[in-house]
């Protein structure tokens, strides 16, 4: 479930990264920061 959540958010930050609507859920989802930082350590 967690993986499936996982892939949607970087489907979504890949499709609408310079969308503020997006980078505020994104930021108000813990787990989404979380999972952002784990993608960013592995670029």
């Amino acid at each position: 479930m967690e993986y499936y959540k996982a892939c949607v958010l970087i489907d979504v930050l890949l499709m609408g990264f310079s969308a503020h609507f997006t980078h505020s859920l994104i930021i108000r989802d813990a787990i989404a920061l979380n999972f952002r930082r784990e993608i960013f350590r592995f670029l």
